[in-house]
């Protein structure tokens, strides 16, 4: 062996040696005002308001005391009031297909604003096809109207527990092209007819469908489907987010990973702020659900 392939190997192993030592820590940063609004038609207006921590913290810091102003369609709904540390809400219910505005100000130099819209309800029917032998339900959903300008649908399902409850699926079948690709992986144990599992949801961007119109086939262990109808921002947000949470360290190698940036449409600081509009199935009586 030369002193060349020495040299590459003793470097490799130096390379190793480093990745292994590398404890996985988040550097500090400074913290910064957060927003957490999401907008959904039909329901009370809500706004909850922190500072930054670190990525593996499940409780911040609440930032009281603010002033929270929103508008719908530049009118003025009132200010917010703080029913809870750092949660601001208004006795009003967001409206599909209207622009909303946020504007927060608060100690420590704060001073955040943000924009979106609610959008509307989407024309569809979802219908139980078969139940499998395996035992998932296979289920048609067919949109025959996707108002613009939706940015995506994001398509859940939900089982029963005995406490009446209802527990959300982790793994979807579905073989159809409007489906984005980015959470699924190739799986031939699905029920007959599919050969692709997806993780947690099955998101269908609305440039998949022709004219607003499309139809697919999906298969779940539940009999109760949720379709999300969400904003661009919205859309943008939460897919980063989902990759962010479904790094796992201990599947990934930490040298192949690279850090997952999170959109945020707030000016003055981060978070979001965005609308979207659900409907729901309940097929467990029904073999037609009209939403």
């Amino acid at each position: 062996m030369g002193r060349l392939q020495l040299l590459v190997t003793w470097c490799i192993i130096c390379c190793l040696f480093g990745c292994i030592e590398y404890d996985g820590g988040f550097p500090l940063t400074e913290k910064i005002p957060v927003v957490n609004g999401v907008l959904m038609a039909d329901s009370v207006i809500a706004v909850q308001l922190s500072w930054s921590g670190h990525p593996d913290s499940t409780r911040f810091e609440p930032i009281g005391d603010a002033r929270v102003e929103l508008f719908e369609n530049d009118e003025s709904l009132g200010l917010a009031k703080e029913w809870n540390p750092g949660n601001y809400r208004l006795p009003h219910l967001a409206s599909a297909n209207k622009h909303y505005r946020l504007s927060v100000s608060a100690p420590q130099g704060i001073a955040m604003s943000a924009e979106d819209f609610v959008p509307q309800k989407p024309d569809m029917t979802c219908t139980l096809i078969r139940k499998d032998e395996w035992g998932e339900n296979v289920f048609e959903l067919e949109v025959s109207a996707l108002p613009d300008p939706i940015s995506a649908l994001y398509i859940y399902a939900y089982s029963p527990n005995e406490d009446g409850s209802w527990e959300q699926s982790d793994m979807y079948y579905c073989n159809s092209p409007l489906a984005d690709s980015f959470n699924r992986a190739h799986n031939s144990m699905g029920p007959d007819g599919f050969s692709y599992s997806f993780d947690l949801f099955v998101r269908c961007p609305a440039e998949g469908f022709i004219n607003g119109k499309g139809s697919l086939l999906l298969a779940a262990d539940a009999n109760r489907i949720q379709v999300i109808a969400v904003s661009e921002t919205f859309d943008l947000y939460y897919k980063a987010a989902f990759w962010q949470r479904y790094y796992d360290p201990e599947i990934q190698l930490p040298f192949t990973w690279q850090a997952i940036h999170l959109p945020s449409n707030i000016e003055g600081g981060a978070g979001l702020f965005a609308g979207m509009f659900v409907v729901e199935f309940d097929l467990s009586q029904p073999e037609v659900a009209e939403n």
